[in-house]
């Protein structure tokens, strides 16, 4: 870890997906953490704040603990969330960042292009620039270009997806490829790192508890290799999609578990 001391952010927001109870999950993983003797600062708490004012007060936040020199690990709540997090990352960075987006989806889509019109599957796309609604900062400020980010253990992309992701030269290591594929060049070197984590990346038979469960996905070991790997600059963090409402309690525990166990110490 860059920062010796972590800033915990608990977004409590889910709308940006359809599943009850999301919100809620930023504040068993932030116990779970705590329990676990994790060096956390006293959290900042996000709640009940409209879509737009959600992400600006995630921005603020995430920057005022890389200012105080403390890493920002933004606990939600939806993927969606990213998109604040981000912002303020980007820009206190000064756009020298480069992202590891660990997760079965790309989340690129737009709001043209989406189905469902669900917000968690948009974030990539509106750091980019590319989405036509508005989330509550400039779009076309502090822009994630295509070189900087790098996904790990996809296994579901929208057609449309996967076309922009081919036509914008985005590197990805599908699920299926994580043990053929060295994830190395894809990173520029001496650049520092922020990764979305979510949980839905996950096998589901170690992490039942989020909105879009999936067979055949990662183990806790797949995901920590990467962090591990990276550790010392690692930069800011969030974890994302674990839904405590959508399991018995026995495999909420099994959830939280993995989720320690695949970001190891950073």
């Amino acid at each position: 870890m860059w920062f010796k001391q972590i800033a915990p952010i608990i977004v409590e927001y889910g709308l940006g997906q359809t599943r009850y109870g999301v919100e809620y999950g930023g504040y068993f993983i932030h116990k779970m953490l705590r329990n676990c003797n994790y060096p956390l600062h006293l959290p900042y708490i996000i709640r009940d704040l409209d879509f737009n004012d959600t992400m600006k007060s995630i921005k603020f936040a995430s920057m005022d603990a890389l200012s105080n020199n403390r890493m920002p690990l933004v606990l939600g709540g939806d993927h969606s969330i990213s998109y604040g997090s981000l912002k303020g990352v980007i820009e206190h960075f000064k756009n020298n960042i480069h992202v590891i987006w660990i997760d079965s989806h790309t989340d690129i889509n737009t709001w043209d292009s989406s189905v469902t019109k669900s917000m968690h599957g948009m974030p990539v796309s509106s750091l980019m620039g590319l989405n036509t609604i508005d989330w509550g900062l400039d779009n076309q400020k502090c822009i994630l270009r295509p070189e900087q980010i790098t996904y790990y253990g996809v296994n579901s992309i929208d057609p449309y997806e996967l076309t922009l992701l081919k036509e914008l030269n985005i590197n990805y290591i599908h699920r299926d490829e994580i043990d053929y594929i060295d994830i190395k060049p894809m990173i520029p070197r001496h650049v520092p790192i922020h990764i979305s984590f979510d949980v839905d990346v996950l096998d589901k038979s170690i992490a039942p508890c989020t909105g879009t469960p999936v067979d055949y996905g990662l183990f806790p070991e797949d995901v920590s290799q990467i962090i591990q790997q990276y550790s010392s600059r690692i930069v800011s963090m969030d974890i994302v999609e674990y839904n405590p409402i959508l399991g018995t309690e026995k495999e909420n525990v099994k959830t939280l578990e993995s989720i320690v166990d695949s970001i190891g110490k950073i």
